[in-house]
């Protein structure tokens, strides 16, 4: 009888960790897959306040990008937005793309409120 406990015991040790090995294994193998995805920006095509074209080509080489998606209504991405203005800063390696689908002339005036206008780093752009 203890032989058998004994043996389930094992068998069960066993399986918990063949379980595991193949929980890590499967999370480690989905991480690098999002990893290589996550190089490669796909195509897009936004207009900047100029109504200049802004594809995937005009990113800059060797920098981290950022793309905030803001509506000039949204409290929570006003609150976002200002952040990101008050710490500009701190992106010193970061092209920060800021995209509305709103009104030129909206998101020019909140872009001006925000200090975003004529930052080196910042585009902000639209349809």
């Amino acid at each position: 009888m203890k032989k058998k406990i004994k043996v389930v015991i094992i068998l069960i040790v066993i399986s918990f960790i063949g379980y595991l090995g193949f929980s890590i294994t499967k999370k480690i193998k989905y991480k690098s897959e999002v990893t290589e995805r996550i190089k490669n920006i796909p195509d897009f095509s936004f207009y900047t306040l100029n109504d200049i074209p802004f594809t995937e080509k005009e990113l800059t080489k060797n920098t981290y990008k950022l793309f905030v998606y803001f509506n000039t209504e949204c409290d929570f991405c006003q609150h976002e937005v200002q952040q990101i203005s008050e710490h500009l800063l701190e992106f010193e390696n970061t092209q920060i793309i800021f995209v509305s689908f709103e009104e030129i002339e909206i998101i020019r005036e909140f872009a001006s409120k925000q200090k975003l206008l004529n930052k080196k780093k910042c585009t902000i752009s639209t349809r």
